[in-house]
């Protein structure tokens, strides 16, 4: 399991193979990855790749049953998240976007933990980053 790291590794395919040797046979990855969110502990974040490069990375390391789950809220949301500077009002944002974005889901999903198929893959192209997971065969 990682969450929120390896964006911050330059070598990003060669912690990718160790993490994988680690893996016992049938083991699951479970990776969680920053993409459209501003870019933090800078100088020192260097990737974010989309989707593509996660399934096209992971097929060729010999893992399988991949699946990319993207981590959305709503557009109004998700653009406030990355406009964020350090003043006052934004830290202040930064507690109220998440609770307008769960309304707005629960109001808009019917109360669910899902948008409606055709919202959600609209707006999964805004996606704020991804949860990853792979098996080793």
């Amino acid at each position: 399991v990682t969450f929120n790291t390896l964006e911050h590794i330059y070598d990003i395919k060669n912690a990718l193979n160790e993490t994988i040797k680690a893996l016992k046979p049938g083991g699951r990855l479970v990776i969680g990855m920053p993409f459209l969110y501003r870019i933090h502990a800078h100088p020192y974040d260097f990737h974010r790749p989309t989707a593509e490069w996660w399934i096209e990375t992971l097929e060729r390391m010999g893992l399988n049953d991949i699946r990319i789950r993207p981590v959305v809220w709503d557009l109004y949301t998700t653009g406030l998240s990355i406009s964020l500077t350090n003043r006052l009002w934004d830290r202040f944002r930064r507690y109220v976007i998440p609770l307008y974005g769960v309304l707005h889901g629960r109001l808009r999903g019917g109360g669910g933990k899902h948008y409606p198929a055709a919202a959600g893959e609209l707006i999964s192209v805004y996606t704020l980053g991804y949860v990853i997971t792979a098996t080793k065969p």
